[in-house]
């Protein structure tokens, strides 16, 4: 079974627009009204490769009442906390040339209690249930600093040790977790997440990405990496070894949520005891298989299954 958590969730608005005019009345229309949160999407993902998935977090006010009314639409399970506090709106503007802008709510600051309770029922889980990998996901509301994701680890670490830790964040807050020494199991970042982390320019060349992480003594003291690298494929660090992953040309209609959708086929794999070799395949052919469909954070099963032995991978070392 597998368990995300995403803290700091949204509901995100797609509008479309000629063209933004900056300090004007703009007129747009709405595209996209859904559920926003890496943790999510992952979930989505894995319970439709069939892994029982249990997905947790804080909502509240409206906004909570509509990711409750679109969770049920899904497979996976909710353990929600409702915070009574307003979950926050992320925007997205994209114009007739593709120009896309966010305007993203950072989240309300929640009272310390909830963030205990989420303990409290996460360490039941651990106990309870057979969780053989969790996701820690995306960012965090004002007053909750990376601290609360150590805790989470060092809570999973000492009531479940088996079991995998994923890291998908980004930022300061990845930034600051590398500085300890609370790792988790996985991190995934994409091309220009690990860019801004080692502060080099983007850079695809898996060879090239390779030879950065290695001389990166934080990067390498975590287990497993995925580098998404979209069009151009994923490099995987798994432990000392390095593979690259290539998909055949696809016709893509929509890349929003593919690096989440590669969480999720990272968790249904290892629910699944895959090796890394199968692991690789699930995370390219989800991110991949979501890239091909409209909706964010979804997934055709029968297209995956199709993806999964086109992916070639080459072991670098």
């Amino acid at each position: 079974m597998i368990i995300t958590i995403t803290i700091n969730p949204s509901v995100d608005r797609l509008y479309h627009i000629n063209k933004l005019k900056p300090g004007s009345l703009n007129r747009v229309d709405l595209k996209k009204h859904m559920v926003g949160g890496k943790g999510f999407n992952a979930g989505r993902v894995s319970s439709l490769l069939g892994s029982k998935t249990i997905v947790s977090g804080f909502i509240g006010g409206e906004n909570g009442k509509f990711i409750e009314h679109e969770a049920k639409q899904d497979l996976y399970e909710t353990l929600f906390i409702n915070t009574k506090k307003e979950t926050r709106n992320c925007l997205q503007i994209i114009d007739d040339q593709g120009t896309k802008t966010e305007i993203n709510e950072n989240g309300l600051a929640i009272d310390p209690h909830y963030y205990e309770e989420l303990m409290i029922d996460l360490k039941k889980l651990l106990i309870n249930k057979k969780i053989t990998a969790i996701s820690l996901n995306g960012s965090l509301p004002k007053g909750c600093s990376y601290q609360y994701y150590l805790e989470l680890i060092q809570l999973i670490r000492k009531t479940k040790p088996n079991c995998y830790i994923i890291l998908d964040t980004s930022g300061n807050i990845l930034n600051q977790i590398l500085d300890t020494d609370i790792l988790p199991d996985i991190i995934k970042p994409n091309e220009h997440e690990i860019a801004e982390y080692l502060n080099k320019p983007v850079v695809t060349d898996p060879l090239e990405l390779m030879h950065y992480i290695e001389k990166n003594t934080k990067l390498n003291a975590v287990p497993i990496i995925f580098v998404s690298l979209g069009a151009k494929g994923c490099l995987v660090k798994y432990h000392n070894n390095y593979y690259y992953a290539i998909q055949k040309p696809v016709e893509a209609v929509n890349s929003e949520g593919s690096g989440d959708s590669m969480v999720g086929g990272i968790l249904s794999a290892l629910d699944k005891n895959s090796d890394i070799t199968k692991t690789i395949q699930y995370a390219c052919a989800a991110g991949t298989a979501n890239a091909m469909n409209i909706k964010t954070g979804f997934i055709d099963k029968k297209i995956f299954e199709e993806l999964v032995p086109d992916i070639k991978i080459e072991k670098l070392k």
